[in-house]
């Protein structure tokens, strides 16, 4: 949520984390109210399979995708935002 959010680096989704920490909390259901540190945050992004990771979340993603095979979404907003013209009348 932090990195959608816009918050980049440990140190900044430590930041999101103490801001949003008692939404988080009751959102996740996080036990004895703690949310982890910036520092917690990248032993765990350091030690990560980010294959094996993409691989779970595709499989994940997959339930809930109407898309057909070979068929691209766009969900990067400055893509979407270059095939729109005259913002104005919109």
């Amino acid at each position: 949520m932090g990195i959608i959010s816009g918050y980049w680096g440990y140190r900044q989704l430590g930041r999101f984390t103490e801001r949003h920490r008692l939404t988080l909390i009751k959102l996740l259901n996080i036990p004895q109210a703690c949310v982890p540190s910036y520092s917690t945050m990248r032993r765990v992004m350091v030690q990560l399979d980010y294959h094996k990771l993409q691989i779970a979340f595709n499989q994940w993603s997959q339930q809930y995708s109407k898309t057909r095979s070979r068929e691209w979404v766009s969900i990067d907003g400055k893509s979407l935002k270059n095939t729109v013209e005259n913002y104005g009348y919109i």
